[in-house]
């Protein structure tokens, strides 16, 4: 029985809720037509809200005019208008009559409007004047239609996001059903490149936005540094911004006998214009927090990177913004329009007004400090900004909205915080299960050692999964407490060092030979028994900038160029590029980026699970001193290769003539400038038999030739760049 009972009162209160959130129109047309009447010398203008009301509600004359009204022009909602006024507008006051009754009584003593004193008492019901009823009930549909318009009109820009979102998820879908035929079947039939895909490649999803235009190097515009997307990215920006700025214009309806602003078009133009931005801006905040989150599901549903959600994140909270300005303008003017500047001076006492002014100036400095000329001048200062800021602009949003009483627009503030909530929970997961254990607390240990050329190698210690295996294309955040304990920096995992545990073993068990031929091999089989004997461990290449890694850096120089410390992990983040898909993958690399290719050269060597048969590495730096960064990897590469899997390498020295290198490595090496990447890769494309895909990670400059020359070949290109 007492479900029963929870189940009727729930029933009840979603009822009375309904009621209370959506106010019947025909209600408010005979209520205001009402107030031009005294019924029983109730007088708004001379009582407080709560006596008016307990009179009106006592008075027969009142009850039976408003019973009449609805008869007459409610249509079928007839008992809806007279169940709110009795239980709600009445809260329970009126006289508990049925309406039947009530409507029979008052029709006998009904008197026609044009004949009631409106200025005196009256003790009789009226039978109000359709023209008295029709203005009101025209400007509240109108009104509620302009608030529908506005959800309807922000949903529809969701729409537009999520529908390019869906092609992503059907073309990731596609590659993962090749990925998997491809396995299955070993052949290289399995990835043919198609006609169409090549004309899309050439002139949609690979180019920068114009022809060998910049979309990694980040040009000056107005002495500010700015990011340009891809040109496929562009098109889809494009149209959302056309689209945002549409929706603004159609569908007003303004009018002069306009009850809540009458005779003023202007006014009620404005107003609407301010209701339908504010909406708009409202039902695009969930996305903004869900594109700007590092788990959020949708990177893995597409395969899109997180730099590609960071651009969506980005321009949505434009659009965002620019609809928040707009509706933050229109209620400036409003009130300066009604009454002129006193008007306004009132307004902006108001809390709700104060917030949503606070919430717009810092969505605007929040837009404008993420540009990348500020990121770069101090990424830290940013990073603390940019938090600070954030919170205090979802506070002033959430008091904006729940200071108006408005719950029809809290779920989007409600939707908003649950993203950022999760997020932030699976992050506190994610650390708490890759760092905590109880025989040791809650951390990681990594040791830090100096490389040539100011590079710094981070080889850290997990044998929690799955960083226990090979993954191209992972990341993870590096919190350092000794250094910056309340900040994370993403960085590229390199390599593994525990890949070739059987190949050692065997070659352990065998002597060494001292001579000349072999003692590259002995060199690497020990450099990697030593670093089994101490478990799973991978290693990280950093670059010193600004912040944190400066300060790692004087660390390490400080300690003589090698130091154990305490590291907390977050992740693995990420996506794998499906260069196992294609008979021949091409890895371009560049400096430090040699640490986002080599974890795939890796999954080539040693997992062997694609269709690949041809892997080819030009890997570009400028000295040989920096070639020692992955050197034993490179080696380990070279030695371990077999089966139907043909390695090459390409390797340029730019800024040395002639220097020793190792023996392993030195048929590979080219010394004296940077090659022709135009014409290596159209060489390598010319005798790929079948199919083949480009990866390619470096300086942003080099990471934008690529791009111009496997666009104008119109092969798959994947770009892991060092952007954030």
């Amino acid at each position: 029985m007492v479900p029963v009972q929870w189940l009727l009162a729930l029933c009840l209160i979603a009822r009375y809720a309904r009621a209370y959130l959506v106010v019947p129109t025909c209600y408010q047309g005979c209520e205001a037509a009402s107030q031009l009447y005294l019924f029983s010398n109730c007088s708004y203008t001379e009582m407080d809200p709560v006596s008016f009301t307990a009179c009106q509600c006592s008075s027969v004359p009142y009850l039976g005019s408003m019973a009449l009204c609805y008869s007459n022009y409610c249509g079928t909602e007839i008992h809806q208008n007279w169940d709110y006024l009795r239980d709600l507008s009445c809260l329970g006051q009126a006289a508990q009559t049925g309406y039947k009754d009530t409507v029979s009584n008052a029709t006998k003593y009904a008197v026609p409007a044009r004949d009631a004193d409106m200025t005196t008492a009256i003790y009789y019901p009226v039978l109000f004047n359709q023209s008295d009823i029709e203005p009101t009930i025209r400007t509240i549909n109108e009104y509620n239609t302009q608030i529908f318009y506005g959800t309807l009109y922000g949903g529809a820009t969701n729409v537009i996001v999520f529908f390019f979102i869906f092609l992503g998820m059907v073309n990731n879908l596609y590659l993962c059903i090749t990925k998997r035929l491809a396995r299955k079947a070993r052949t290289k039939k399995a990835s043919v490149t198609l006609r169409t895909s090549r004309f899309l490649r050439k002139w949609l999803i690979n180019p920068t936005l114009f022809p060998n235009g910049k979309h990694s190097r980040q040009p000056k515009i107005c002495g500010l540094y700015v990011s340009i997307p891809t040109r496929i990215e562009s098109i889809a920006i494009f149209i959302f911004l056309v689209v945002n700025v549409i929706i603004l214009l159609p569908n007003y309806r303004v009018f002069p006998d306009n009850t809540y602003w009458p005779n003023d078009m202007p006014l009620q133009l404005g107003r609407y214009i301010a209701d339908r931005s504010g909406i708009i801006s409202f039902t695009q905040l969930p996305m903004v927090y869900l594109f700007a989150g590092r788990n959020n599901l949708l990177l893995f549903l597409t395969g899109w990177s997180y730099d590609r959600f960071t651009v969506a994140h980005k321009w949505i909270s434009r659009t965002m913004f620019f609809h928040a300005l707009v509706h933050s303008l229109a209620y400036t003017w409003y009130p300066y329009h009604v009454s002129g500047f006193s008007l306004y001076v009132e307004y902006a006492q108001d809390p709700y007004f104060q917030y949503g002014l606070a919430a717009t100036a810092l969505g605007g400095l929040i837009v404008w400090f993420a540009m990348p000329t500020f990121r770069r001048w101090s990424y830290e200062i940013f990073l603390i900004g940019h938090i600070v800021m954030v919170v205090g602009f979802t506070v002033g949003c959430w008091y904006h909205i729940k200071l108006l009483e408005d719950e029809d627009h809290m779920p989007w503030m409600y939707a908003s915080i649950a993203i950022w909530s999760f997020d932030r929970f699976i992050r506190f997961v994610r650390l708490i299960y890759l760092n905590v254990k109880w025989s040791r607390g809650a951390s990681q240990v990594c040791k830090v050692d100096l490389l040539p050329e100011d590079c710094m190698k981070l080889r850290i210690h997990c044998s929690r999964k799955p960083l226990d295996r090979l993954l191209p294309g992972a990341y993870v955040y590096i919190y350092i407490p000794s250094i910056y304990f309340w900040q994370s920096h993403p960085f590229t995992i390199a390599s593994w060092s525990n890949l070739q545990s059987s190949m050692i073993k065997a070659e352990a068990s065998e002597p060494m030979n001292d001579g000349e031929g072999s003692s590259q091999d002995s060199v690497v089989t020990k450099a990697k028994a030593t670093d089994l004997d101490s478990g799973p461990t991978f290693d990280l290449l950093i670059r010193p900038q600004r912040g944190m890694t400066s300060n790692l850096h004087k660390k390490l120089i400080e300690n003589q160029g090698s130091l154990t410390m305490n590291v907390l992990i977050e992740g693995p983040y990420g996506h794998m590029a499906p260069m196992s898909c294609y008979d021949t993958a091409i890895y371009i690399a560049g400096g430090v980026g040699i640490s986002a290719t080599l974890p795939y050269l890796q999954q080539a060597v040693y997992a062997d699970r694609g269709i690949t048969r041809h892997a080819v590495l030009i890997f570009i730096v400028q000295t040989t001193k920096a070639l020692s960064w992955l050197q034993e990897e490179l080696c380990c590469l070279l030695h371990d290769v077999n089966g139907p899997l043909a390695l090459d390498m390409e390797i340029y020295i730019t800024r040395e003539i002639e220097s020793d290198v190792h023996a392993t490595l030195k048929p590979f090496v080219h010394f004296g400038g940077r090659p022709d990447l135009s014409k290596r890769i159209e060489s390598r494309v010319v005798v790929a038999p079948t199919s083949v895909a480009v990866l390619a990670c470096g300086p942003p400059a080099m990471n934008d030739q690529v791009r111009a020359s496997v666009s104008d070949a119109g092969i798959p290109y994947y770009e892991e760049a060092f952007t954030w």
